[in-house]
């Protein structure tokens, strides 16, 4: 039973006076129990006592509710009789009843009272064991609970937010040794005060700018608890849409909690974005709060390729020899390439924007030093853009080529007869040159329609030896002649020749000829090669 706020039984008007006292919340509970009452304590007035206890704490968007309790309290034992109750929602300058007409329904009744659970009043309440009234005579105090309404928590409400009950009743008097009782109707108030919450969460997340497939991508994700200091704990959980959860399931401090982690950069997609959500419930409230961030990285994709050549093939001893060696970024983003051929005196640094392509070109005159080939190797390798903050290589990678290295011999080569061009057409020549291009060297070609050219001069000569060919006899130091010449075009000067004839010995019948002849116009009038079919081919030694 509840204790006697007075030693002594007072009579009041017709309005009782309220007394102020704030009722503690009881985090989701709307049953009362002995718990509830020790954190909000009845206040006794006039015969009875009269508690409000609230949901809470809470905060904006949420729904809460709230209990209001009668008991009889009465020193003679009478009855008590409860005709209206109502709520006052944010009590204040904006104060609302509840329900506007009627009132409460009962939630509960327990002990000695007579009426029923739901919108049943008047309601008696009754000292335990009295059967005065028509009560039923339980050996429980009576109470009577009821449900003050559901009230959504709005933005500017007051905190804490104050919530009030109201009830009237009045005393029959009935009991035996009741003096000085008078018959009123009586009103009180029970305040109950619901602490206000602002839990507020925060995600900030930043990493590199730029990462590759293979690499480490790094992450720094700041997870804010902003709440109120009133406010439960949250429990919290944050998840990487990639990397998985990364902090949680736990408690998030008040404050920034950085988390640093790292994973490795897939294939794609490009750009690469992945997010962090965070879910926090609000302990006791059940409240979710969630809150997300996300980062973009640039997946970049690295790549280059080298090729060399020299020319020409073969190349003749105090000829040039000329060396390219060809870059090309084929990746996504700007490269820097060190490239290096130390025998064709190539070392540079190359910078090439994705997609760009740069040749590097070299020559130098051939020495008897450099027979039978030359051979060489270039190697390249390749750096990010420092401002791409990656510090990867690319490479090394290698491209080589070779060119023979012909050595010049002394002699001569004549012959005559014919060959066939390619359509069939025969071709009559004679000639006499010399491998070192002094004179004479005279080639004659003729081929139908009344074609002639006559070279005058011997430009280029290289005679060499193929150790597949039998050459002799008589023997000479050479068994091919390759050469270039100007000369006249059916009587008109500017023309250019290009002939390889080969000695393959005797008979002749193995002999073979390589003829091409370009007018002053640079058009190919000429191109015929094969076996000789009629004459011989001879080389000798000066």
């Amino acid at each position: 039973m509840f204790s006697k706020f007075v030693p002594n039984r007072w009579r009041w008007g017709a309005v009782g006076v309220a007394l102020a006292m704030v009722a503690v919340a009881v985090l989701g509970v709307l049953t009362l129990n002995s718990g509830d009452e020790a954190k909000a304590q009845p206040i006794q007035f006039h015969g009875i006592t009269i508690q409000k206890v609230c949901e809470g704490p809470s905060k904006v968007g949420d729904t809460t509710e709230c209990l209001i309790r009668i008991a009889n309290a009465d020193d003679f034992g009478d009855t008590i009789e409860v005709h209206e109750a109502w709520d006052v929602q944010d009590a204040g300058d904006d104060a609302v009843r509840v329900p506007a007409v009627g009132d409460l329904p009962i939630a509960s009744v327990d002990g000695n009272a007579l009426c029923a659970p739901g919108p049943a009043l008047p309601c008696l309440i009754g000292a335990p064991g009295s059967t005065l009234s028509g009560l039923p005579g339980d050996p429980v105090e009576g109470s009577v609970t009821f449900l003050s309404n559901e009230y959504v928590v709005q933005p500017g409400d007051a905190d804490p937010l104050t919530d009030q009950g109201n009830v009237v009743w009045h005393d029959h008097c009935d009991a035996p040794g009741t003096v000085g009782c008078a018959d009123v109707f009586n009103t009180a108030q029970a305040p109950a005060s619901i602490n206000l919450v602002q839990p507020a969460i925060a995600v900030d997340k930043t990493g590199d700018a730029f990462s590759k497939l293979g690499d480490d991508i790094d992450y720094t994700v700041t997870l804010s608890n902003n709440s109120s200091t009133d406010t439960p704990p949250l429990d919290c959980t944050a998840t990487d849409s990639l990397a998985g959860v990364i902090y949680g399931p736990a408690i998030l401090p008040p404050g920034d909690t950085v988390v640093n982690y790292t994973m490795p950069a897939p294939a794609g997609p490009d750009p690469l974005v992945n997010t962090v959500d965070l879910t926090c419930t609000v302990e006791g409230l059940g409240n979710v709060l969630t809150a997300s961030d996300s980062h973009e990285v640039d997946l970049v994709h690295p790549d280059f390729t080298i090729a060399k050549t020299c020319s020409p093939d073969p190349v003749s001893v105090d000829g040039t020899i000329t060396w390219e060696v060809t870059l090309a970024n084929t990746g996504d983003v700007t490269l820097i390439i060190v490239v290096s051929d130390p025998t064709a005196g190539i070392s540079e640094t190359v910078t090439l924007a994705a997609g760009a392509t740069q040749t590097i070109t070299r020559s130098r005159t051939v020495t008897a030093a450099d027979a039978p080939a030359i051979s060489n190797t270039a190697t390249a390798s390749a750096t990010l853009d420092p401002a791409l903050g990656l510090d990867n290589v690319i490479g090394p990678k290698e491209a080589s080529d070779s060119c023979a290295v012909e050595v010049p011999v002394e002699g001569r080569m004549t012959g005559g007869g014919s060959v066939f061009r390619i359509d069939g057409a025969r071709v009559t020549r004679g000639f006499e040159i010399h491998c070192d291009l002094r004179e004479p060297n005279n080639i004659e070609v003729n081929w139908p329609g009344g074609n002639n050219f006559h070279m005058d001069t011997l430009t280029a000569a290289v005679c060499t030896d193929d150790p597949a060919i039998i050459q002799n006899p008589p023997a000479a130091p050479f068994d091919t002649f390759t050469g270039d010449g100007t000369g006249k075009l059916n009587g008109v000067p500017g023309a250019t020749i290009h002939f390889v004839f080969v000695d393959a010995g005797e008979p002749g019948k193995n002999d073979t000829a390589l003829i091409h002849i370009w007018d002053a116009d640079g058009n190919l009038v000429l191109e015929v090669s094969g076996f000789i079919d009629v004459g011989n081919l001879q080389a000798h030694k000066d």
